[in-house]
């Protein structure tokens, strides 16, 4: 009898082990309060606007009051376009609550566009990701009966291409840009649409939507298919982006910093740390250093790359939190029209450090790339 039930029980711990093994992932929460995408203490970010981010502030605030002068947001129905007014306006409400001015004309411009949701929610273009954004940044200016009906028109693109409100990788993998989804993010050139997805379960988690079971139903395949599957695999490819930085600019080299800051600012948990130092994107700035030309601070013309400026890295960069990220967002005042990231998500403490600092030679373990220059600071360099 004690040999019977000896078995029994070894067979049941084997049927038993797996099931604690899939549920080993940490536990998530997403916070209760907004704004809960890319900012992390709104007294903080009001303090920085006051301080060292005075200068970018002024930038965000004076197209925000544009934009309440005009009464519209800048780009909001161009499907190629970043509207970069939803954050400018955002950020401005947030500020501007926060200093205790009347922040109310920075919300109602957005919610005069967005009007009946449809604009929101339309399958035929839609910047649903930065709809998000600006929903969770107005979150505390919209009346109850807005949370719903704004949140549910969001909600609707938690199936979209996937027709699951979860991770598949449909006709995609980590290291595909559409899986991530582009720069604008719409609708146009984006399959998985992950950090799109993102934004949007995070912002509209627990504010009343029809949409709370997909909601969460994405978030669970996030925390559980991202750090078992996709880390591995970024620690695999490395910095360099697989596609080369012309793919990479379009989309991967900026959102992906965006849905993994984003899931940091939301929950805590923080999936830069769990990336070696060689993963991508941490290793993201080294490789935008070393593709640079010397002789006019442009990425090398390789794959579809046009021989830009690494605008799109510097719009990421004050997410990842390093030196040499910190001087591109620095040196990116220059080359990008925006200015909300750095306001939203720059921590002037740390130390910026230019490419200078680097070895003039570097392996790039994972895609197998290696770089050299005779010299960092010579325009005739090789």
């Amino acid at each position: 009898m004690n040999r019977q039930f000896s078995i029994l029980a070894a067979m049941m711990w084997l049927v038993a082990a797996p099931v604690s093994v899939s549920f080993g992932q940490a536990i998530y929460q997403v916070k209760v309060a907004h704004p809960r995408l890319l900012i992390e203490n709104v007294q903080e970010l009001a303090r920085r606007c006051d301080g060292p981010l005075a200068e970018d502030y002024r930038v965000v605030k004076q197209r925000a009051d544009d934009a309440v002068r005009r009464g519209d947001i800048q780009f909001i129905t161009n499907q190629w376009s970043i509207p970069e007014d939803l954050m400018n306006c955002g950020i401005a409400y947030l500020v501007e609550r926060q200093r205790g001015h009347d922040a109310r004309p920075y919300a109602d411009v957005i919610i005069k566009q967005w009007g009946d949701g449809t604009l929101i929610s339309d399958r035929q273009g839609s910047n649903f990701g930065y709809h998000a954004i600006a929903y969770d940044w107005i979150f505390d200016a919209l009346t109850p009966e807005q949370r719903v009906r704004y949140g549910d028109a969001l909600g609707t693109w938690l199936r979209f291409f996937t027709d699951e409100p979860r991770i598949l990788l449909k006709w995609g993998h980590w290291e595909y840009n559409q899986t991530w989804g582009p720069i604008h993010l719409n609708i146009m050139n984006c399959r998985d649409a992950l950090t799109q997805k993102l934004f949007i379960a995070l912002a509209i988690a627990g504010t009343g939507t029809k949409y709370e079971t997909d909601t969460k139903s994405f978030l669970d395949s996030w925390n559980t298919r991202v750090p078992e599957e996709c880390i591995p695999a970024f620690n695999r490819m490395g910095g360099v982006w697989s596609e080369s930085y012309g793919h990479g600019d379009y989309g991967p080299v900026t959102v992906i910093p965006y849905a993994f800051h984003a899931w940091r600012t939301a929950t805590g948990i923080d999936l830069f740390k769990q990336i070696k130092p060689w993963g991508y994107p941490v290793e993201e700035p080294r490789w935008v250093a070393y593709t640079m030309m010397p002789h006019n601070e442009r990425t090398a013309w390789i794959d579809d790359g046009d021989g830009s400026r690494p605008a799109a890295f510097a719009r990421a960069a004050p997410m990842l939190r390093d030196g040499l990220s910190q001087g591109f967002s620095d040196r990116g005042r220059e080359w990008l029209r925006e200015r909300w990231q750095r306001v939203a998500c720059y921590d002037p403490s740390i130390q910026a450090t230019p490419p200078d600092r680097l070895p003039l030679g570097y392996l790039f373990p994972g895609a197998g790339h290696v770089y050299m220059r005779s010299a960092w600071n010579d325009p005739d360099a090789t």
